[in-house]
Order: structure tokens, then sequence, then C-alpha cells
């Protein structure tokens, strides 16, 4: 009940932006005389959302996408659903099938123990990719897993010697498209996640998305967009030719997701840069400009003035963008810090002082939202001045650094390197359980990611070769507690964040928050015999 007038309260307040999602949102709206008169009734749908939030975070989802995709499922009604189940249609299993066979010692020394060779190594037998509900499930019941805990079977089936298990999880279209979803359906869930109702309403569940730690604030060019539409992509070429133009050629990658933001690439102006200063061609009204390249000049041109009024500080000109120019003077009398609070403040001190305003009609001016919803289809390569706990960089001295930031984790546990065969690396306990995804796992050296994600017995895991000094190396962060902030393939450089510190439930030598670190020269082996102690790397004497 408590998630309906929740609902309720914000399809009123958005419904200009809302309009057309009819099973939804239109329906919300209707019933708001019923829920007002029926009061405040407590209900368990505030912890379902929870819910909902605490299976995306283990499956390494995005929780708006999830809760939205089972909002229009279910016509709103979460009750009606299962969270697993939602999720089986944003992972991807990739199954390997193992032998265990033994290794012939080659070499022993003295006391007869083996020195070189010996220990078992795994053979891939087979291997196969499970994508969506039927063939995840079907996987799960052939493997003798339960289909009623499925994040725990998985583990299971994953903790068996003759199978590795990995999973990485895909975006929202492809959970559609999975599940059949028809045009309007499609729509829905688009409209609901552009319109940032589930952030504004549950901001303290931003705490368990896959962006904690980021710098808000302190985001930085050079950057390239993800998540975006192939629209959005075919402007790319258009985008540069002007950012370049104008000098702004490292802000491409924002740009795209500010297009993506704005208007997914679709219409003829997909900057909406109609009502901007740099508009002398068109209509100033909403979509008055009719070309699209003249949409994308004009946006570039914008973009400019703000980043340059702003300072550099791009989450302060995106929300300029969309604010317009008086909010720059504002925030910079109000802290000249983003925030999705100050934001909020902001457009409401607008209505109050400018009721007649275009928009200010439900007392909202703009979007609030709007420097958040661009993040989220951006790659920030951040910098070095965020702080330690929330950087996307740290900085460091040497050709290797620390993986976690000073005075993050447990003093003494570097001391825990005893042998490959034993204790390949070194845990890092953070200082309580309040630490878990709030403190970031940095690469200690430039290289190439070669794989991020997520397996049976490491968790969520990311491991990165280096070449350093004409000598190769392979970095392992494992027990991650998200899904990884880079993907296999990237380029990384030292200091920058690639996850966030975590636990892995189920695995019996993962029973409290804390990074397994290991390095392997010249790289990393199943039997582990590259091992070499962390430590000693980490402080230049290896």
């Amino acid at each position: 009940m408590m998630l309906k007038i929740k609902l309720a309260s914000f399809a009123l307040k958005h419904w200009k932006e809302l309009a057309g999602a009819v099973g939804v949102i239109l329906a919300i709206i209707l019933t708001v005389p019923f829920l007002v008169f029926t009061g405040f009734m407590p209900g368990g749908e505030e912890d379902k959302v929870k819910e909902y939030a605490n299976v995306a975070s283990e499956f390494g989802i995005d929780w708006q996408e999830l809760i939205a995709f089972d909002m229009v499922r279910f016509d709103n009604d979460l009750d009606k659903g299962d969270p697993e189940e939602a999720a089986l249609y944003f992972i991807e299993l990739s199954v390997e099938k193992l032998k265990i066979e033994n290794v012939k010692c080659e070499k022993k020394n003295k006391k007869g123990e083996c020195i070189e060779g010996g220990g078992t190594i795994e053979k891939v037998i087979s291997k196969r990719n499970y994508k969506g509900k039927n063939q995840i499930l079907s996987f799960i019941k052939s493997s003798g897993g339960s289909t009623k805990n499925i994040a725990e079977s998985l583990r299971e089936i994953g903790a068996k010697s003759n199978y590795r298990v990995s999973m990485s999880s895909h975006g929202i279209d492809e959970a559609m498209d999975l599940a059949k979803f028809t045009k309007v359906m499609k729509r829905d869930v688009k409209r609901i996640l552009d319109s940032g109702m589930l952030m504004e309403m549950y901001p303290d569940l931003q705490s368990v998305s896959g962006g904690i730690g980021l710098c808000i604030g302190d985001v930085a060019p050079g950057g390239s967009a993800k998540g975006v539409t192939d629209n959005v992509k075919g402007y790319k070429s258009l985008i540069e030719k002007y950012a370049k133009k104008y000098g702004v050629e490292q802000y491409t990658g924002w740009l795209m997701a500010m297009m993506q933001q704005e208007s997914s690439g679709m219409g003829t102006d997909p900057m909406q840069a109609s009502e901007g200063p740099y508009n002398t061609r068109y209509p100033k009204g909403p979509n008055g400009i009719q070309n699209a390249e003249y949409s994308i000049q004009a946006g570039v041109q914008e973009w400019k003035a703000s980043i340059q009024k702003a300072g550099g500080d791009m989450m302060i000109a995106v929300q300029t963008y969309n604010f317009g120019g008086a909010f720059l003077p504002w925030i910079k009398s109000h802290g000249n810090k983003y925030t999705l609070e100050k934001a909020q403040e902001f457009s409401k001190y607008w209505c109050s002082s400018h009721p007649s305003q275009l928009g200010c009609g439900d007392g909202v001016h703009g979007t609030p939202q709007h420097a958040m919803m661009v993040l989220k289809y951006y790659n920030n390569p951040g910098k070095a001045s965020c702080d330690s706990m929330g950087g996307d960089f740290i900085a460091g001295k040497g050709d290797f650094i620390s993986p976690m930031p000073k005075d993050t984790y447990t003093k003494g546990t570097w001391h825990q390197f005893r042998s490959p065969a034993w204790h390949a690396g070194v845990d890092l306990n953070v200082h309580s359980w309040a630490d878990e995804g709030k403190i970031g796992i940095y690469s200690i050296a430039a290289g190439k990611v070669t794989r991020a994600e997520y397996s049976s017995s490491y968790g969520n895991v990311v491991y990165i070769k280096h070449k350093v000094k004409g000598k190769s190396f392979e970095s392992v962060y494992a027990h991650l507690a998200y899904t990884p902030l880079v993907k296999t393939g990237m380029s990384v450089k030292q200091g920058q964040k690639i996850g966030m510190v975590g636990n892995t439930p189920g695995v019996p030598w993962s029973t409290f928050p804390h990074l397994h670190f290991e390095v392997h020269s010249p790289a990393w082996t199943v039997d582990k015999k590259n091992a070499i102690n962390p430590e000693l790397v980490v402080k230049g004497l290896f």
C-alpha cells in the first residue's frame, strides 16, 4: 500500500512526463481518491522493494531496472513478483564441465616433498552458455539444484569439483526481449526509468547499486558512453564533429550520454536544444528544432558554455543544461557542489518564485535527477583528487600500489600468504560489516583486464595482466560486492577503481567482507603454481 501511495503522489507530480504509461501510472492516478480515503495503511511493499534491490545487488543488476521490469509485468503489484525469477531474465551463465587430473611430480627436495609439478589440474570437457529464465532453470534442475533459491543453487553447483560457473548480467533491453515484452510494455518500462521515479522515492537504495563510491561533482571528461541506443550511436560522428569544432572533444562520450537521457536519439531535436540560447533558427518552444544536426550543433555550444561557467564541474554543468542558467548562481551560493537534494531544492525554489512559468504547474522545475540519469550512461574515468574511500582513482608511488586505500583494512592481514597450494593470496579484511560495498578496490598497476566475472569460488572477481619493467604479472581481486566496474578486454590505469569490497555468501572461506588478493608471475594458473607473495610485490621487494 505504501508503495502505491508513493507512486500515486509521484504520478500526480510528474503526470505530464509519464503520460501514456496507462497500465502502470494512469491507473494509479485514478485510484488516488480511494487511497486518500483509506489512509496511509502499513503494508509489506516497502520491504518488497528492498527485497528486489538486494537481489539486484546479488546478481549484479541495476535495481531500478529490475523493479521497473516487474512493475510493468505485474501491473505495479510487486507482491505478485519474485525478484529472483525476474533476475533470471537479466543474467547469463557460462558453465564449464571439468575433468580433474593428477599431475606427476617432476622434482622433489631432500625431504621427499614435491617442489615442481604435482597436484591436480582442471581440464575443460565442455562449455555452454545459458541465458534467460527457461534455459537457466533447466540447467539448475539437470544439475540437481533447487529452483526455490536460485542464488544458493548456483553457488552449490559451482562448488562441485566438476563444474565452473561464471555469471554475467546484461541490461534491461535484452531482459525485455527474453521475456517477450510488447512494444507498449517496453515503452512503459522506459518511462518509469527515464522519469527517475524510483530513485526519487527510494534514494536510500542508491547504496545497493553498482555505482557506489562514484565521486559526484568530480566526474572527469574523456570517458565513453554506455548503454545508449543505436540511434545515439548513429549520431556519434556528428557529435565528434561539433565537439571538435567548439573545443570540447574530450566530452564526446558525455554528450552521447546526454543525448541518451534527453531523447534516446529520437526526433528532430535529439539534444533538446530548442529552448536553449544557441537555437537562433527555429521556434524556441519544446521540440522546435526540426533538424537533428542543427540540434547537435546548438546542444554542443550550450554544453561548452555550461561547462565553462561551471568551472569544469560536469555534474553542475549538465544540471544547468536541464534547469537553465539560473541554476549556476544559485548552486554557487549553496555550497557549489552538486547533490540530488540540492537539485530538488532549487527546483522547488524556482517554481515557488515563478509559479506561472511553463512546467511549474506541478511545483517542479525541470528534472532534478537529470544529472544522475546522464551519469548512468557514462563510463567515468574519475580523478585522483577523489577521496580515498569513494574515488574512481587513488594515487600511489612505485611500480605497484596497494589495492585498497590506507586505513580501510585491518592491520596485519597482509601476512597471510602461505603457499600456492594452501593460500595463494592475502585476505584484507575491512573493519566492520558496515564497510561492505562502500570501500573501493583498485588496480595495483596499469594493465589489461583478462577476466571480469562471477566465479563459484572467487565470487565477483577481476583478473588483470601487467607488464612492469619487462616482467609479466597477473593480479586477482576476489569477493567483490557487485558486478565489477570493468569488463574483460578493458585497459586500466594504475589506481583505477575496478570494484567494491564485498563477501561471497555460501563460500566456506568467505565469511566477512574482505578482498582476497593474489599476484602471479607470469600469469594465473588453475594450480596456482605461479603465485607470489602480494606483500612483496606491493612493497617493491619482488
